[in-house]
């Protein structure tokens, strides 16, 4: 990550409207596996940023053409060798006298906005780490015996992201099963992994009835959809309806047919 080094950010904060201060990349390090660059702007503030947040703050690199090269030699030649001459103001007759006046007194010069205080911007930015305090993840665990593993639900902002529940177990199907064993078979896993997903959200703090959307997974969507369909009538109520998508995909497994992952908010008492 050196190459970010001594490159040049424009970023606008909080309270400054839409005012970029320019900082520059003074070094990056590494915590705990993280990416830390530290900017340094001109009114003096220093900050840190994350790989993320740096990039989009990027400015370009722009490179001189040789005719720009020239003509900065020869600005700068210029600004060596000829004596500087006074810079004189004249009112254009006619003209407002006050306003002439006024500019060759400087007094027509834009204001300066006063530099935030000292570690103000650090302030208004939360750090990564508190950020990840506020994170509850419920870690992976085996179930019994032969069975899939549980999946995994993390509580983020009063949100609770649940990870793709695939069925605890599963019945061998026939080469080319019947419809009636199919669609029972369907119907068996629909009920399985939505009671898992009923139990995952209970132990998150949150129910079916706080459910926000659904992604749902159908090995044949064609065959699968009336099957997943009269369970998950069944199963949530009419008037707690979140968003749902359904799809089709293979879930690693000729048997496993139904696989579903969730959003769902808590309770109020959480």
């Amino acid at each position: 990550m050196a190459e970010y080094v001594g490159r040049t950010i424009a970023k606008t904060f909080p309270g400054f409207g839409k005012k970029k201060f320019k900082g520059t990349v003074a070094s990056v390090s590494e915590v705990e596996g993280m990416q830390i660059f530290k900017i340094e702007y001109k009114d003096g503030d220093v900050e840190e940023l994350e790989l993320y947040e740096l990039q989009p703050l990027l400015q370009p690199v722009s490179k001189p053409t040789p005719a720009k090269r020239k003509g900065a030699e020869a600005s700068a030649l210029a600004l060596n060798t000829e004596e500087e001459e006074p810079y004189i103001t004249t009112a254009v007759p006619g003209a407002d006298e006050g306003a002439a006046k006024r500019h060759a007194a400087g007094k027509g010069s834009k204001s300066k906005v006063a530099a935030a205080p000292k570690d103000s911007r650090q302030a208004q930015r939360p750090s990564s780490s508190a950020e990840e305090e506020a994170i509850v993840r419920h870690p992976l665990v085996r179930q019994e015996a032969g069975q899939a593993l549980c999946s995994r639900s993390t509580i983020w902002g009063g949100t609770c992201y649940v990870s793709c529940i695939r069925p605890s177990a599963t019945q061998q199907l026939d080469e080319e099963p019947a419809e009636e064993q199919l669609a029972a078979e369907y119907e068996t896993q629909a009920r399985n992994v939505l009671e898992q997903l009923e139990a995952t959200l209970r132990s998150a703090g949150s129910s079916k009835d706080h459910l926000l959307s659904v992604t749902v997974l159908l090995k044949d969507i064609e065959k699968g959809s009336q099957p997943w369909a009269a369970i998950w009538n069944r199963w949530c109520s009419p008037s707690c309806l979140p968003a749902a998508l359904v799809q089709e995909s293979f879930l690693g497994s000729e048997d496993r047919l139904v696989a579903v992952s969730a959003t769902a908010a808590l309770r109020k008492d959480q």
